[in-house]
């Protein structure tokens, strides 16, 4: 099963999709998979697949899941602060 949220996303949102699908991707061929392998491992259409690593879809945490499993990957998020912005007048 595909969970896709199907939303317009917005510039910001694109962009973490973009670097997320690099990533897959990179993933993906140093573990030595096709798209298709690792769409058939996942119980996935490889053409679904592929729109994840092309971003031209909004992907669910269960199925980032599925897909670190099927890479033999750990997923792991991190939130990551902005830089502080400090006031002239110090602390």
């Amino acid at each position: 099963m595909l969970c896709v949220a199907h939303s317009k996303v917005d510039e910001r949102t694109k962009a973490i999709l973009k670097k997320l699908g690099a990533k897959i991707r990179a993933a993906r061929q140093a573990a030595g998979l096709s798209q298709q392998q690792l769409a058939e491992a996942i119980s996935m259409d490889r053409e679904n697949y592929a729109k994840i690593e092309r971003a031209s879809i909004n992907v669910t945490i269960d199925t980032l899941v599925r897909i670190a499993h099927g890479i033999g990957v750990r997923l792991e998020v991190d939130f990551v602060a902005p830089p502080s912005r400090r006031s002239s007048g110090g602390e």
